[in-house]
């Protein structure tokens, strides 16, 4: 059973619940925990965690605006791109941030996280979409997430990011 008690003790003013103890008779005198603190790691993670979505949100947020000029098949891809958070890591523009640089990326030399590298070509743009864990771009702390992006929407964003070397 608890009690609200207002208790003396060693000259200090206490205040609080205490539990009443059918031994005892009377009111727990535990000491009042103190305010509990967070740990420096605690502090760092949360620091990190918060950097962490500001760049996201930052790199979502950075886009050339109305200035692309796309074929239909790559403003599908475009709005799959958005749709599907590809933007959240890899730029609303493709610039890149948390994610690497879509923006040229085609036929170009990628290391992978294995000391391998691979080309950048359709077969690889492919894979890496539909089967992100097969093929980890070195560098990149962050993983990209499956999808469930059909081959045709795969196709769509893959027209999206080579017309982005087109673009002004």
């Amino acid at each position: 059973m608890l009690s609200g008690t207002v208790t003396w003790k060693r000259d200090r003013y206490r205040c609080g619940f205490g539990a009443r103890s059918s031994d005892t008779g009377g009111v727990s005198d535990a000491p009042l925990s103190a305010p509990r603190r967070r740990s420096t790691a605690s502090v760092i993670r949360t620091a990190a965690a918060a950097v962490t979505a500001m760049v996201l949100v930052t790199a979502a947020c950075s886009d050339r605006g109305g200035d692309l000029v796309l074929s239909e098949q790559a403003a599908r891809g475009q709005s799959l791109y958005r749709d599907s958070g590809c933007a959240g890591c890899h730029g609303g523009d493709g610039g890149g941030g948390a994610g690497p640089t879509l923006v040229g990326i085609r036929d170009t030399e990628r290391p992978l996280l294995d000391g391998t590298t691979v080309i950048a070509d359709q077969d690889y743009l492919i894979r890496s979409i539909m089967e992100p864990h097969i093929e980890l771009v070195d560098g990149y702390s962050l993983r990209m997430p499956s999808n469930n992006l059909s081959l045709d929407q795969v196709l769509d964003v893959i027209a999206f990011i080579d017309e982005l070397d087109q673009q002004p």
